[in-house]
């Protein structure tokens, strides 16, 4: 993906490949916009507090999800399964109990407080028929997680969604967040 993105881009760029969870051995220097997709539900509030304290530069978090789904047709088991999912996005990804589907009002926080302006915009995935194979995909991740936060009736949920992913559509949750840093004092936005 990194290739490319590099490739997509005209002008110099750097790209790299490495371990986020050492915030303070990332090479920001020289960074004048620091962009992530589908991250911010996966990291802890401990994490986030760090890079708002570490970056000045503006920051783009696209796709961080909301906790929202909604599925047609509705299934009986649906509040049930995101429920789970819900639950199970919270558990530790790697870098600290996961901000899950709070990710995005955390970072409104956390940005906010750090002295950055903050805009967000809802950003939901809307799969229809013409999506069955993303949507079938989509589906078996939800039920496999929400089978591992202890919900029974995940997985048959799944293969009945799967099955109706040919003429289903489902609505999930995202916001993107754009954080601004301000100029101390003036409250100009740099």
């Amino acid at each position: 993906m990194l290739a490319a993105a590099g490739d997509a881009v005209s002008g110099e760029v750097s790209l790299y490949c490495q371990d986020i969870e050492a915030l303070e051995e990332l090479p920001l220097a020289g960074v004048t916009l620091l962009t992530a997709s589908a991250l911010l539900d996966l990291v802890s509030k401990q994490w986030l507090l760090e890079l708002a304290q570490l970056v000045r530069v503006p920051l783009y978090f696209a796709l961080s999800y909301d906790g929202e789904m909604s599925w047609d047709p509705q299934d009986s088991r649906d509040e049930m399964v995101t429920t789970a999912f819900n639950l199970h996005q919270h558990g530790n990804k790697g870098l600290g109990p996961a901000l899950g589907p709070e990710a995005a009002t955390q970072a409104v926080k956390v940005f906010g407080e750090a002295g950055f302006q903050v805009l967000t915009a809802k950003s939901p995935w809307l799969l229809g028929p013409g999506d069955q194979l993303l949507q079938s995909q989509l589906v078996s991740g939800i039920a496999e997680a929400a089978h591992e936060a202890g919900e029974t009736q995940a997985l048959d949920w799944g293969r009945h969604r799967i099955e109706q992913a040919v003429s289903a559509s489902c609505r999930i949750g995202h916001t993107d967040l754009l954080a601004l840093p301000l100029h101390e004092g003036t409250g100009v936005v740099s």
